[in-house]
């Protein structure tokens, strides 16, 4: 009854990648992945292009047309690649306010400004 969100860690490496792509595939479908998440800040770290990890994308979902499919940034890369956007199911950002110099007592504040 769990619902579960699975990532695929993409990086500059095309060969771990296909093999990290390969994995998620076969996870989602075997019926245990209810989303796939498509690289994990690879925007922010400048590990892949806009449009690497757009075909990345298309390839997940072409393979689990079933699954929802995503990628994880910091919201701003969200903004800042709307053509990303334009290729996902759903979005998964991720804010930070700690790491933006926030303070605790205003986190929340921020976290509803990203949002």
């Amino acid at each position: 009854g769990l619902k579960v969100i699975v990532g695929i860690w993409l990086s500059e490496d095309t060969l771990a990648n296909a093999a990290q792509i390969a994995n998620g595939i076969a996870i989602a479908n075997a019926g245990n992945a209810d989303r796939l998440i498509v690289g994990s800040e690879v925007l922010r770290r400048g590990d892949l292009s806009p449009a690497r990890l757009i075909k990345y994308i298309q390839q997940v979902k072409q393979a689990c047309p079933n699954t929802p499919v995503s990628t994880a940034d910091v919201y701003y890369k969200f903004t800042e690649f709307p053509e990303v956007v334009q290729e996902v199911d759903f979005i998964a950002a991720n804010i930070y306010p700690f790491w933006e110099g926030v303070t605790v007592e205003c986190a929340m504040m921020r976290f509803h400004e990203a949002y």
